[in-house]
């Protein structure tokens, strides 16, 4: 496969064990505590972004919010180098211990930092497809706006909706095995879809990305090197465009 992998989406650390096939990634960390290693980390590959998502933290609790107001002032500076914000979001299926409009708040916060700083936005949506694009139709009529939905297994009419309001979205393989992503599909401008991995281990990264890469190749009719430049046109226009 083509030498243009690209990885819009992980949560790898440890950049020592990345493959050399792997162009370009995107690592996100999601809590304090992974702050500071990402912004150690250096590599020409890497693009950093740095989000505050408790719902999506192992042994969370509502009271853990109290963190994000207490850390604004250092998790701000942290956009100095940053290529984008996030991961954000709503996800539902945490919401009795992080109700939605909590969720709500904070990933319009996110939005906010995205204006401040003019980067792109990282998005994490699992129900509330329609609060999500309320928020992002009030925001986006600020001005010109990039963000990415992530793992994405939002409906056609959603993924119209999103492009319109500058979305971009990455798949792993288990998303393109999903009949709504299939159906949806055609919904997307070829210059807006992106692989993901969506990992955490440098160990498993390429045959994620490569399997990724492969599916969309099959699912929207081009070749799997055709595909591999495709997500990697889109990832730098993403990030760097």
């Amino acid at each position: 496969m083509s030498a243009y992998l690209t990885d819009a989406h992980c949560h790898i650390s440890d950049l020592a064990k990345i493959s050399d096939k792997i162009a370009g990634l995107c690592s996100s960390a999601c809590f304090p505590e992974e702050w500071e290693a990402l912004s150690k980390a250096d590599s020409r590959k890497l693009k950093k972004t740095y989000g505050f998502f408790p719902a999506l933290k192992i042994g969370a609790q509502p009271g853990d919010i109290t963190e994000w107001e207490s850390l604004m002032p250092d998790f701000a500076r942290l956009f100095n180098d940053a290529d984008a914000i996030g991961e954000t979001g709503i996800d539902e299926r945490f919401s009795k211990n992080f109700p939605v409009e909590i969720q709500a708040d904070i990933f319009s916060k996110h939005l906010s930092l995205a204006d401040d700083f003019k980067l792109p936005v990282i998005i994490h949506c699992v129900g509330a497809w329609g609060l999500l694009l309320d928020i992002i139709r009030k925001w986006t009529g600020k001005g010109e706006k990039k963000f990415l939905i992530h793992a994405a297994k939002c409906s056609a009419e959603l993924c119209s909706e999103f492009v319109k309001l500058g979305g971009f979205f990455s798949f792993g393989a288990r998303e393109l095995n999903l009949r709504r992503v299939l159906v949806a599909m055609p919904s997307i401008p070829k210059n807006r879809i992106l692989s993901e991995s969506d990992s955490a281990e440098a160990s498993e990264q390429l045959a994620m990305v490569e399997s990724a890469v492969g599916r969309i190749a099959e699912t929207i009719g081009i070749s799997a090197d055709e595909a591999a430049a495709l997500t990697s046109d889109n990832f730098n226009e993403l990030f760097c465009g």
